[in-house]
């Protein structure tokens, strides 16, 4: 394990993502003034479970944003060394992907190529995740 060797870490620049659109219908979108309060929201959620190694399984909202969500790590000690920026800028484009396909409930998945992965769904419009729903999920390029 890298922590206890006392390897250096490089922080990774960029993360995969792939998106899974589980529901449309979504009329008005996510507000374009409201994605950047959800992205630090997810964000800085994401990167304190990586910091302290934590598995388990988060769910809560994003306040004001109708935004209910699901988070769950993988991989060894759960942790990534990407950057928060870079976790910023991987949920903003999931987050923009909703808005696109006008999905109320959509599936993310993030990677580095590293033992981490994250999963995310994350529903609108006072909808809540179907915990699970995105285990067998089809995913493709978050466009």
């Amino acid at each position: 394990d890298e922590r206890e060797t006392g390897a250096i870490l490089i922080p990774r620049l960029s993360i995969d993502h792939k998106c899974a659109v589980l529901s449309t219908g979504f009329t008005a979108g996510i507000a374009i003034g409201q994605i950047p309060a959800i992205v630090r929201g997810l964000s800085d959620m994401i990167k304190y479970l990586s910091d302290v190694n934590s598995c388990d399984t988060q769910r809560g909202s994003i306040t004001d944003s109708q935004i209910n969500f699901e988070y769950k790590a993988s991989g060894r000690n759960c942790d990534t060394t990407s950057e928060k920026k870079t976790i910023d800028s991987a949920i903003q484009q999931c987050i923009e992907h909703m808005n696109s396909v006008k999905a109320t409930q959509m599936c993310c998945e993030f990677s580095h190529g590293g033992t981490w992965k994250g999963h995310m769904q994350v529903a609108a419009q006072y909808r809540y995740p179907d915990p699970g729903k995105c285990d067998n999920a089809i995913y493709t390029k978050c466009d």
